[in-house]
């Protein structure tokens, strides 16, 4: 909801530049917070708040009140959010081990069962069969699997994010028929983050293609006929951002890559004054 209201408030007074930065300073507080935590869904909520901010900033692109540099300084520094999400993945992997450890160290330790205050996996140690803590075992040995595959190839910057979604897609059959449900909660929604990353990587290089667009304009009172961007590329396909004229301003986008259940988010459209 905050994120919400401090996007409303930048694009209903786009040319407010005092209430823009102050609202935009805090839009990046609140994604640095989130992201800071090595939970996976903090950093998934974290992609979301970034999204909302590079989507209010369009408004204040297009309004022609400021120079190319206060833009930038808007728009702010690059994410790396792959670096992010492998950290939050390996937070999230580790969880694995510590729930089979408790489960079966923890049995008749009362001090440890305070300590950790988890009595419903107490309960589970009890009562529940070997098979059960055995298949946990190997739920933890599959999920390292998944992220040492994940950390191969997550980092790379001569890897497009098409290729890494399908690098990293989860074998539907080994999971059935071993039984790795748990960890499959995490693991099976994994490529559509890492394309949802990508995407918000794209729209901050679209914010920044924007900006300089806006700063021929301005120089030149008219919009570029065609935009050819040398230092920014599509993360997700490897190919360059297209730029067009709209019958209110102009649009830079990248194909989209559809995916199941993640947003097609590959227009940066800017309104302009």
């Amino acid at each position: 909801m905050a994120a919400k209201y401090l996007q409303k408030k930048i694009t209903d007074n786009p040319a407010d530049k005092k209430l823009v930065a102050d609202a935009n300073f805090k839009m990046m507080r609140l994604r640095d917070w989130m992201r800071n935590d090595e939970i996976l869904l903090c950093q998934v909520v974290a992609l979301a708040l970034e999204s909302y901010r590079l989507n209010a900033l369009a408004t204040v692109i297009g309004s022609g009140k400021y120079s190319e540099s206060e833009l930038q300084q808007l728009i702010g520094e690059h994410i790396p959010w792959h670096k992010n999400l492998k950290t939050a993945v390996g937070s999230e992997v580790m969880v694995f081990e510590s729930l089979y450890e408790i489960m079966i160290s923890s049995v008749g330790d009362e001090e440890k069962a305070k300590d950790i205050r988890v009595n419903t996996l107490i309960f589970l140690a009890k009562y529940f069969p070997l098979f059960f803590k055995l298949n946990m075992l190997e739920d933890y040995h599959f999920a390292m699997r998944c992220y040492k595959k994940y950390s191969d190839f997550i980092g790379s910057d001569s890897t497009s994010g098409a290729e890494k979604f399908r690098m990293f897609e989860i074998d539907k059959d080994e999971i059935t028929d071993d039984f790795h449900y748990m960890s499959n909660l995490m693991f099976k929604t994994m490529p559509k983050v890492i394309i949802h990353a990508d995407q918000v990587s794209n729209k901050y290089f679209m914010a920044k293609i924007a900006a300089e667009i806006m700063d021929f304009k301005q120089k030149n009172g008219k919009l570029p006929d065609s935009w050819h961007s040398e230092n920014y590329i599509d993360v997700i396909n490897f190919e360059p951002f297209v730029y067009k004229k709209s019958a209110d301003g102009f649009t830079v986008s990248f194909k989209p890559f559809p995916v199941s259940g993640v947003k097609d988010d590959c227009i940066f459209a800017v309104p302009v004054k």
